[in-house]
């Protein structure tokens, strides 16, 4: 990844987040690129620091690699699990 200084860190979330907060770096791309919402909406909405919302934009495209893996990852957990409901279900178990 980059050597810019970003407000990212990996600490007790398993993906980047903004320092301090829980809300991740692929949160906030899919809130302002994805959902199209205004850097300044999202920031206001979550308590943030603009600055660090656009920060968050910045490390996810300057990271664009690392961070489709981690998507892609994040995607198959979620597939995977999907599929386990969907067996205990028709197994009748909870």
């Amino acid at each position: 990844m980059g050597d810019e200084e970003y407000p990212i860190v990996f600490e007790s979330v398993e993906e980047p987040h903004i320092e301090g907060r829980s809300i991740t770096v692929r949160f906030i791309k899919e809130r302002v690129e994805d959902c199209r919402i205004d850097p300044h909406e999202v920031a206001e909405e979550h308590d943030l620091d603009v600055g660090d919302v656009y920060l968050s934009m910045a490390f996810y495209h300057d990271n664009d690699d690392a961070m489709r893996e981690l998507e892609e990852r994040k995607g198959g957990r979620i597939e995977q699990n999907a599929r386990r409901a969907v067996n205990a279900s028709s197994r009748g178990t909870p």
